[in-house]
């Protein structure tokens, strides 16, 4: 990995103005940890490529991680702008929302994420967990049925459904979930 790092920043002192040299620096960085130094390599490449979606994600993640949530929010707003259709930005607008106990934009942003790609099993089950808080129970089953065909060994997505079922008085679903859950993990 160092090795790859130094390449890079061979390639960044030579390339100086290559917004995809600075991104996937701060990827790398990110992978290893180094958190400051990650923001650092973005925000650098956002200077030469301000429109670049996946870097100001990137960048609102690592925002988040460090508590700064309102400007996290702005940073995948700007992307959204940008390509409102990225589903990786509107799951994580969502669960910044849900860290500021903003339930309603978030379960907005997970239903976003949701529609721009049906197969993304998180956003799937974020968003049915807000449907089970809501009691919209019926709602939660669908996304979690759909959930676990993209998904069929998670156990979150298999226990939440076994309790959707029971809190729906399907009880001989309930025992068939559970006996998946008990063949899949042992419990």
């Amino acid at each position: 990995m160092s090795e790859i790092i130094e390449d890079l920043k061979e390639y960044i002192r030579e390339n100086p103005s290559d917004p995809f040299g600075w991104f996937n620096l701060g990827a790398i960085l990110e992978s290893k940890g180094e958190i400051d130094e990650a923001i650092h390599a973005y925000k650098t490449a956002l200077e030469y490529e301000p429109s670049y979606v996946q870097c100001l994600t990137n960048l609102g993640v690592l925002t988040e991680k460090k508590g700064d949530l309102e400007k996290a929010l702005e940073l995948y707003n700007k992307a959204l702008s940008i390509n409102n259709s990225d589903t990786i930005t509107w799951f994580n607008l969502g669960i910044c929302y849900l860290k500021l106990e903003n339930v309603e934009e978030a379960e907005n942003a997970f239903a976003k994420a949701v529609e721009s790609d049906s197969t993304n099993s998180s956003a799937l089950f974020e968003l049915a967990k807000l449907k089970v808080e809501k009691k919209e129970l019926a709602k939660a089953e669908t996304l979690l049925k759909k959930a676990i065909e993209i998904n069929p060994g998670s156990k979150d997505i298999l226990s939440l459904l076994a309790k959707v079922l029971s809190q729906e008085g399907k009880e001989q679903e309930v025992k068939e979930i559970e006996t998946k859950i008990r063949l899949l993990f042992g419990k």
